[in-house]
């Protein structure tokens, strides 16, 4: 699985090194390829006027030629040289969510159609976009969208035949979205599995250079409390990227995940997230957007803000692939005979049986724990070769230490049981 950052409030469009070299010490290894910075509401205000629609209408700014949007990029693409980052993915400008005036669409098509031609010619694997929804009714969504779908993957085309280079398959990465609604956010386009299969299915088509898939955003959908993990397992073949940050239940916001709470809990419905993700073996690139959180973080504390990110990230992809650590052993010790034991034998005891669990308690020695022998931690120094240790036990530091003391250093392994399919969440007394 390849973590992408999002440059969205972190890089600076004039001065990106920065931003980009705090994206690189983070350990992130990819950044998208985003033309947002040429739609900056600041720059725009210094265009000249001529070049502007209203203030109210957020002064969109139209390149006359697509050679405008790389100069626009250049500093950004010129400080990426230097850095050791790939841009696997690019982001294409969209519009303000809440501006309702049709005609907008038309400005921001060529600044979209320009970001594809950058992403080939950079050599991106695909771009985000979103569907046209400003002064779209619900009932022509497809038919407005469809032509100008169809119409990138003409210029992702157009520009690969240009390059004059055999290129895997570009995709076209479509973004589900919400949308206002008397104030509130509500489902929009692509927030109905139903609509997500019927439009890839029909955008397809017959052009193997060009693919069309669905960039989900789990921010979006958990911002008006859709069930993510039906969502997922529904439109697990259309899927070619992820989105996640955290939010609130008011406004689309990019926190860190698992940083935007109430007083009864997350905001974000991370548990149907990561089984949704789970379930279907998601592999694809799972792309942080933080732009919230960076923007208003001091500038001197945004390193370590980076560092905390790229761990959480790390964190998710764990989560994900969770059942990835145990395939590399031949022999499995679990360490800890309490809930979280009882939740590994519950759902990966038939798959990765262990050979026994240990415990710091010497009463429970040589009892039986749901079909398992309790051992002493002393029975590890004489395990097979290529024998994993998963710690089961909330106190994974200081075991680990425990063990590292005991002279094993390798093969130590953590479980977590917090986002399991099946959790046992009667806690089990007397241990």
């Amino acid at each position: 699985m390849v973590l992408i950052c999002n440059p969205a409030g972190v890089v600076d469009a004039k001065h990106p090194g920065q931003g980009l070299g705090d994206i690189e010490l983070a350990g992130f290894e990819q950044v998208l390829l985003s033309t947002e910075f040429c739609c900056d509401e600041q720059k725009f205000k210094t265009m000249s006027r001529e070049r502007r629609i209203t203030e109210a209408e957020h002064l969109i700014y139209v390149p006359d030629h697509p050679e405008q949007l790389s100069e626009a990029m250049r500093p950004f693409l010129e400080m990426l040289r230097q850095c050791d980052l790939k841009c696997d993915y690019a982001l294409a400008s969209h519009l303000p969510r809440e501006r309702q005036n049709y005609e907008l669409n038309k400005l921001i098509i060529p600044i979209i159609e320009g970001a594809v031609r950058l992403a080939v010619q950079n050599g991106c694997k695909g771009i985000i976009v979103r569907p046209l929804y400003t002064g779209v009714n619900v009932d022509e969504e497809w038919e407005v969208n469809r032509p100008y779908l169809l119409r990138l993957g003409e210029v992702a085309r157009e520009e690969i035949c240009t390059l004059g280079e055999t290129l895997k398959p570009f995709q076209i990465l479509i973004e589900n979205q919400c949308k206002y609604q008397e104030g509130h956010l509500v489902r929009g386009i692509l927030s109905n599995p139903a609509e997500v299969c019927e439009w890839m299915t029909e955008l397809q088509g017959e052009d193997a250079q060009i693919e069309y898939k669905l960039c989900m955003n789990v921010g979006s959908l958990s911002i008006y409390g859709q069930d993510i993990y039906e969502y997922t397992m529904a439109v697990a073949d259309y899927i070619g990227a992820v989105i996640v940050h955290d939010g609130s239940n008011i406004e689309e916001v990019g926190m860190v995940p698992f940083t935007s709470v109430s007083s009864v809990g997350l905001m974000t419905q991370w548990i149907e997230i990561i089984r949704g993700l789970r379930s279907i073996s998601y592999d694809g690139p799972l792309i942080l957007d933080m732009e919230h959180a960076v923007r208003y973080c001091p500038m001197l504390l945004r390193p370590g803000l980076m560092q905390f990110a790229k761990h959480t990230m790390d964190y998710l992809a764990w989560q994900i692939h969770m059942a990835d650590a145990m395939k590399k052993y031949d022999h499995i010790v679990l360490f800890g005979a309490g809930n979280m034991c009882r939740n590994y034998l519950t759902n990966y005891g038939e798959q990765y049986p262990p050979l026994f669990t240990c415990d710091n308690n010497p009463k429970r020695w040589g009892q039986d724990f749901y079909g398992l022998s309790i051992e002493p931690p002393e029975k590890l120094l004489d395990l097979p070769e290529n024998t994993g240790i998963f710690i089961c036990n909330m106190y994974y530091r200081e075991i680990q230490k425990q063990l590292e003391e005991m002279g094993i250093t390798e093969g130590i392994e953590f479980f977590n049981d917090e986002y399991l399919q099946s959790i046992n969440m009667e806690r089990l007394t007397g241990l």
